[in-house]
């Protein structure tokens, strides 16, 4: 991305759509449909925009200039979240949430079902497994696979037991953390999630 682009952005179908600058905007797709909206005064506000749609889509893509920076983006054949560095495909049923801050860590956040939430953060080192334990986690278990090293805590408050799995693994020579947040008796179904995000993160073309 070029300076003054924004941080993140989601790209596809030939379109490229970011936030406007300093204002929230969440984003969620269904089927190829994306939902875009932005926080004002209000609330939320938003716009459909389906890349099959044909004069629609063409009357959705300008209602977005509203809500959200447009312009010509890659042909890809799917939606993806692009930053400066890396990039993953959309997945369906989380909605991306970003501030619209350059300087937010991290860029983004996918919430999902039931308050989970999925994060990506990359790092100039790697991180010692044991530092991912935050005040009151308690330790749950640790390991090793194909894709990544990771280690799970728990954590009760209020609201009841959270799972927190921490995946570690290097893109080239960049160290990146995707941390999955989950009420623990929903960990299993949203373990496909974190393993596609893993498995299908990579380097952005600029960063190559």
């Amino acid at each position: 991305m070029s300076a003054g682009r924004s941080a993140v952005a989601v790209c596809g179908f030939d379109l490229r759509i970011a936030p406007i600058g300093g204002v929230a905007f969440r984003l969620r797709r269904i089927d190829r449909a994306l939902v875009v909206e932005v926080e004002g005064a209000e609330g939320w506000r938003g716009v459909t925009l389906d890349p099959a749609g044909g004069e629609a889509a063409r009357a959705a893509e300008l209602q977005l200039a509203s809500v959200a920076h447009v312009e010509a983006g890659p042909s890809w054949n799917a939606w993806w979240i692009e930053t400066a560095s890396y990039r993953i495909a959309l997945p369906a049923m989380w909605t991306l949430h970003a501030s619209g801050d350059r300087n937010a860590a991290p860029l983004f956040e996918l919430l999902g079902p039931g308050e989970s939430v999925i994060s990506v953060r990359t790092a100039r080192r790697m991180p010692a497994l044991e530092s991912f334990q935050g005040p009151g986690h308690v330790f749950r278990n640790i390991g090793q696979l194909e894709r990544a090293g990771w280690i799970e805590f728990e954590h009760t408050d209020a609201s009841g037991t959270w799972l927190y799995r921490h995946e570690q693994f290097h893109r080239g020579t960049t160290p990146f953390v995707v941390t999955l947040k989950t009420p623990l008796a929903q960990a299993s179904a949203h373990m496909a999630t974190l393993a596609n995000v893993v498995e299908q993160l990579e380097l952005s073309p600029s960063a190559t």
